[in-house]
């Protein structure tokens, strides 16, 4: 019946409902396979086995657990941010200084097997007090099947560094590629934001009922936004 219904719309409406549905397709299945990707950019850009230091003062150990949900390269990395400290008399932003203390660290398999230790002691790295963020990579991670379970980091600091006091520090795990999935899911988003009036276009077009196409457009627009602003 509805097929029959379609053949006795006029030449005009046939070609409309024709466009719309292309339109809305399209851009459907394009959006789909962006959000996809999206979820998988996210992975990617996600920052794992996060341990807050307090580089000024020892501590006992401390972990933190994550799961890789895909092999390939990454990094261990210990940055510190210094953008609460006051600039000097001068009114300059002081210079950074290097690190002398010592802590250590560990990522541990879902087997319970040290992947990884390592002693960051003075002299070993090129660490800093910044003026602003700090960024030292400690090790290169590679990370090959299985790898499925749940990983930890622990770490502790072993010899206090009173120069970075007033500083917030962590280890961190991050994929290679995470500054890039990062600016990659800004532009997904930004196609999918293109793609959803095309296909608002495409319904209007193929049921010619504007109001009913545009609310319920207007309320899925909402859920897509909540979700990432939830993510």
């Amino acid at each position: 019946m509805k097929f029959q219904a379609f053949t006795q719309l006029n030449p005009i409406r046939k070609t409309t409902f024709v466009v719309g549905a292309v339109l809305f397709l399209i851009a459907i299945i394009i959006a789909i396979a962006l959000f996809i990707n999206i979820i998988y950019l996210q992975d990617r850009s996600a920052q794992r086995g996060v341990i807050a230091l307090d580089l000024a003062h020892p501590s006992d150990w401390q972990y933190s657990t994550f799961r890789f949900k895909q092999d390939g390269r990454y990094a261990l990395y210990l940055t510190t941010v210094n953008v609460f400290q006051k600039p000097d008399m001068a009114g300059a932003a002081p210079s950074s200084l290097p690190y002398s203390g010592s802590l250590e660290v560990m990522v541990v398999n879902p087997y319970g097997q040290i992947f990884l230790h390592r002693v960051v002691a003075a002299g070993s790295t090129d660490h800093v007090k910044p003026a602003n963020m700090a960024w030292t990579k400690l090790k290169d991670l590679e990370i090959g099947r299985p790898f499925k379970g749940e990983w930890k980091t622990y770490a502790r600091v072993l010899k206090a560094d009173e120069q970075f006091a007033g500083s917030r520090s962590d280890v961190r795990i991050v994929a290679y590629d995470a500054e890039a999935a990062s600016w990659n899911i800004w532009l997904s988003i930004l196609f999918i934001m293109i793609l959803m009036p095309i296909a608002v276009l495409g319904l209007i077009l193929m049921t010619f009922r504007p109001v009913i196409v545009l609310s319920f457009c207007g309320l899925l627009f909402m859920a897509v936004m909540l979700y990432f602003l939830v993510s």
